[in-house]
């Protein structure tokens, strides 16, 4: 466990071939900071050199999945000089070990979902979700393109009309919907829900491994190549929203509105 020794925002567990991975920032509905984006850069390829691995369960702690990007951090992508370039290095890194990943990756889903992590969740293996959990692509709620993923992955799922009218209307979705459209593999009652990830797991865990992981990557080879340009794009697309009077806008109000609740 010495090279995961590193990540103090992630939750690191291995538990026989299986390693567990948890956002571990509850206080704040797990929402990504500077340094849980630069965990999450490195956390998937880390566990795809490790021989000891064979699965990854990736879940939150506490009562979300993660609430997306942190506020201030997003005030700091604004402000700071450099920021944003980091983030744009970390965030191809993010997207291309999650798609060259050969280890299975199971999503335990076991609260709402929001911005760049319902990508994560949009390119796990499977996803079994609790049936309290939601899903969202927030972006546009802040200003920004929701170009940072699901529109490049989502489309493959549900097609492109059902794909821009959930983006444009940034709509919640339950984890019942979510699953009728193609986003979550099972949902099971929250009090079920770590028995129902770890069933999934031992079922997988009878397959001959490195069959079952070649199986992977041949259902995800045609994915890569199609996704890809469109996760590219979108980073610049992004990247051009960031810096946008809307964003900056939308950014100083919700930092406001957390002072004046802080105040009361």
């Amino acid at each position: 466990m010495e090279r995961y020794s590193k990540y103090r925002t992630l939750k690191i567990e291995l538990r026989g071939a299986v390693l567990n991975v948890t956002m571990n920032r509850p206080e704040k509905l797990n929402a990504v900071d500077s340094r849980m984006h630069q965990e999450l850069s490195t956390i998937f390829a880390d566990a795809n050199s490790d021989p000891k691995v064979n699965m990854i369960v990736l879940a939150g702690e506490g009562r979300a999945f993660s609430a997306g990007g942190d506020v201030q951090w997003m005030s700091d992508l604004v402000e700071v000089d450099g920021e944003w370039q980091r983030k744009a290095v970390e965030s191809r890194q993010i997207w291309w070990s999650l798609l060259d990943l050969e280890k299975i990756l199971i999503c335990k889903l076991n609260g709402l979902v929001r911005g760049m992590c319902t990508t994560i969740m949009s390119l796990c293996d499977a996803v079994i979700a609790a049936d309290s959990a939601s899903i969202a692509d927030t972006h546009l709620g802040v200003g920004l393109a929701a170009a940072d993923g699901c529109n490049a992955i989502w489309p493959l799922h549900m097609g492109y009309l059902r794909t821009k009218d959930l983006l444009f209307n940034a709509t919640v979705l339950s984890a019942t919907e979510a699953k009728d459209l193609g986003l979550v593999t099972r949902v099971v009652p929250r009090a079920y829900l770590d028995a129902a990830v770890d069933e999934y797991v031992m079922a997988l865990e009878r397959q001959p491994i490195r069959a079952l992981q070649m199986t992977k990557i041949a259902v995800n080879n045609q994915m890569k190549q199609l996704v890809w340009p469109s996760l590219e794009n979108g980073l610049n697309l992004l990247e051009m929203s960031n810096f946008s009077k809307e964003h900056q806008v939308a950014i100083r109000a919700f930092n406001d509105r957390n002072r004046s609740d802080k105040a009361v």
